[in-house]
């Protein structure tokens, strides 16, 4: 069984997730977008430990909490390296709304299609799903996957910001999450849960992939 807590958190009203398998204390925190102070004390409430933290991308509100909660943790970053220069400068992304203060992520253990990441009893796989941005990646568990802004309920990652390809999303929602079971849970970046079931029946943006 898989614990999934649900932050939703500054500046874009991100989705923040703390992972982690049932009985274990490691956990992941997929996507800390903002408020550090808040996540850990869900962390703490939940009686678990930061053992990993992975972003799906680059953009900022993904990612502006991710090296105060490493510091304090001493857990590693997971990311790919396709969107390394964003990550390390989030204040370039959109002047004035980045506090000159967030860190940029500049130490980061780099990610690949197929990388197995273990937090306790937890497996995370790796999907490379660029389009949304160029190192785009979905982290697949039993029975549920992480998609970031690659896919949503009832919709998919925009692609008009720097790096983005339509063509390129496209193909990696047919090629990397049209396969997946009807049942997995899906847990998008933004909005509410799903599953790829329901996707496949009502996103009017997969009908003809």
């Amino acid at each position: 069984m898989l614990l999934v807590k649900c932050l939703v958190v500054p500046p874009l009203d991100a989705n923040c997730y703390i992972v982690a398998a049932e009985g274990a204390r490691e956990a992941a925190v997929i996507d800390p977008g903002g408020a550090g102070e808040g996540i850990r004390d869900s962390v703490a409430q939940a009686d678990l430990v930061v053992a990993a933290i992975l972003l799906t991308h680059g953009h900022f509100d993904h990612m502006t909490a991710a090296v105060e909660l490493a510091i304090s943790s001493g857990a590693p970053v997971y990311a790919h390296p396709a969107d390394a220069g964003m990550l390390a400068r989030p204040q370039a992304q959109m002047p004035g709304v980045v506090d000159d203060s967030v860190p940029g992520v500049k130490e980061m253990r780099p990610v690949e299609e197929g990388d197995e990441i273990e937090v306790g009893d937890l497996r995370m796989t790796v999907l490379e799903t660029p389009g949304h941005s160029p190192g785009c990646v979905c982290y697949l568990t039993e029975g549920a996957i992480f998609t970031g802004d690659t896919l949503f309920a009832g919709g998919i990652g925009r692609t008009d910001l720097p790096g983005g390809d339509f063509e390129q999303l496209r193909a990696s929602l047919r090629d990397k999450i049209l396969p997946l079971p009807d049942d997995t849970k899906l847990y998008p970046g933004h909005g509410l849960p799903s599953t790829i079931g329901e996707e496949r029946r009502t996103n009017p943006w997969l009908a003809d992939l």
